[in-house]
């Protein structure tokens, strides 16, 4: 899976595979897009399924909250890769219970390292080493569930974690999550009702411990933006964290400034972040 950037906060993904002897490269036409549109409200972000066997691609309109989920899989038919998509999931992205999946992680095509480690490994032991880390996550997923503070105080503390982020260039904010009606987040902003119509969607809102410089796309479409802000719009499927204090990092490709009359008010709205640390025991 190639993703190719661009200036506009979207990126486009295209599917490559080889024949069965391995002398031609066989590819997908079709372009999946992801990330944030600078204008229209287009989001959309993709991950790989929990048995490994397929990718959940997330689409959703900002200003609707209207989405969708579709599970995409390939085949070889006729010496072409051909996608299949099923859609599994339709309604208000704000409704949607968060399933089990797991971020992708990118490297810079001129990059060859991983590539070659692969290619180094003998017929069959990648499948098993997968089948093996995919084991060691349940049994992980498992602990996390039944003591899910504890595990996290063992390992990395949150200040190296911090640290690194910091090191790659990403910014870091730290507050309690709050979920918020229309009319809630309207009254908590003192924005007139009559400003901004009620799309009946909800809103889950990190209220920073203390204000913060943040810098994200501008939503005009002209570049970075940066305003100090004590509130950061997060992803819809993170309303599962209401009322948890949590610490999360984010670059600036990862969310945007409004360009339109919609809430929250004056807030980044992030479209993708990294939880660092919770506190199930605050909610």
């Amino acid at each position: 899976m190639v993703s190719q950037d661009t200036d506009f906060g979207l990126s486009y993904l295209k599917f490559f595979t080889s024949n069965d002897d391995y002398t031609d490269v066989l590819y997908d036409d079709e372009l999946i897009s992801v990330g944030v549109a600078s204008a229209g409200g287009f989001r959309g972000f993709i991950e790989q399924n929990a048995d490994y066997d397929a990718l959940i691609y997330t689409t959703f309109m900002s200003g609707t909250g209207e989405g969708q989920e579709e599970k995409i899989a390939t085949s070889l038919e006729d010496d072409d890769l051909k996608l299949e998509r099923e859609v599994i999931w339709e309604g208000r992205i704000d409704t949607k219970d968060k399933g089990e999946s797991y971020e992708i992680e990118f490297s810079e095509i001129e990059d060859r390292d991983k590539i070659s480690d692969l290619s180094a490994i003998k017929d069959g032991e990648y499948v098993k080493s997968l089948e093996e880390e995919n084991d060691e996550k349940e049994e992980a997923s498992e602990e996390n569930k039944e003591v899910p503070s504890a595990i996290q105080k063992e390992g990395e503390s949150l200040e190296s974690k911090i640290q690194a982020e910091q090191n790659l260039g990403n910014m870091v904010a730290t507050g309690n999550v709050r979920v918020f009606s229309h009319a809630e987040l309207l009254d908590y902003q003192q924005v007139s009702p009559k400003a901004i119509p009620d799309t009946g969607r909800n809103y889950a809102i990190l209220l920073l411990d203390s204000p913060m410089d943040v810098t994200v796309l501008s939503g005009a479409g002209d570049g970075e933006s940066t305003s100090n802000v004590d509130m950061i719009g997060l992803p819809a499927d993170m309303i599962n964290y209401d009322g948890q204090h949590i610490t999360i990092s984010f670059g600036t490709n990862d969310g945007h400034w409004q360009s339109d009359a919609s809430l929250p008010m004056d807030a980044p709205r992030m479209h993708h972040v990294k939880v660092l640390e919770w506190d199930f025991n605050n909610k």
